[in-house]
């Protein structure tokens, strides 16, 4: 799942259902990917929940994630061609993809 909000200033505190993940002093077991791009923070995460981020400047950023968002099944025979000289077969022909 990923979730895509305006931001400004560098995220200073992240939870998820109230539990802090950022700053700690270790990480969890599955931390979400957290980016800024332009004006834009964007976050994935395989885990459901309550997220809320706190920015340098006070702003608070809250985004739900939930559990129809885990897993989706994409149908139809999927075809992956490598680039040469990787030591990657040419193509590996999948009969269906789970995201």
């Amino acid at each position: 799942m990923v979730t895509c909000q305006q931001a400004g200033p560098q995220i200073i505190r992240l939870t998820r259902n109230g539990v802090l993940l950022f700053p700690a002093s270790t990480l969890p077991d599955e931390f979400p990917a957290v980016w800024q791009r332009q004006d834009t923070i964007r976050m994935e995460s395989a885990r459901t929940g309550q997220y809320e981020a706190i920015t340098a400047d006070g702003k608070h950023l809250r985004a739900t994630l939930q559990n129809s968002a885990l897993q989706r099944e994409v149908k139809g025979t999927w075809d992956v061609r490598f680039t040469p000289g990787w030591g990657a077969p040419e193509l590996c022909r999948f009969p269906s993809l789970t995201c």
